[in-house]
């Protein structure tokens, strides 16, 4: 029911908008993106050997830059261009599976709860 309400609350904002507010909100096509960080490039990361990150994310409030690839985690301070912390992790492979029923893989997540930061990963098979 919340939902139903909320969904028609956002019609009626939108029925009653104004024309200035609606020329007023900028279209996607005239932001100008520019580059912050080239991990690549920038930042040396010693001890990730593989070929590709599987899932990367910032928390945008810390400047800290999540990254996930093959059987390692690693972060980024943005503004210091530097590896604050990193982590080999185990897959399934690990215990006898296939590497293709590894996991691991886009497992982490920033969270605030409460005002209070923190990093979701998955680092052992039945963990999170």
């Amino acid at each position: 029911k919340l939902y139903s309400i909320l969904r028609e609350e956002a019609f009626f904002k939108m029925v009653v908008a104004d024309n200035a507010d609606i020329r007023a909100k900028k279209d996607v096509t005239e932001l100008r993106f520019e580059q912050v960080l080239n991990v690549g490039q920038e930042v040396p990361i010693y001890n990730y050997t593989g070929q590709y990150l599987s899932k990367c994310s910032v928390d945008s409030e810390l400047s800290l830059l999540g990254m996930e690839g093959d059987n390692w985690f690693g972060v980024v301070d943005m503004r210091t261009k530097k590896l604050v912390w990193s982590l080999r992790r185990s897959t399934l492979s690990s215990y006898g599976a296939s590497a293709s029923d590894s996991f691991g893989f886009q497992t982490h997540e920033w969270l605030t709860i409460k005002r209070q930061k923190y990093l979701s990963l998955q680092t052992g098979r039945r963990s999170c």
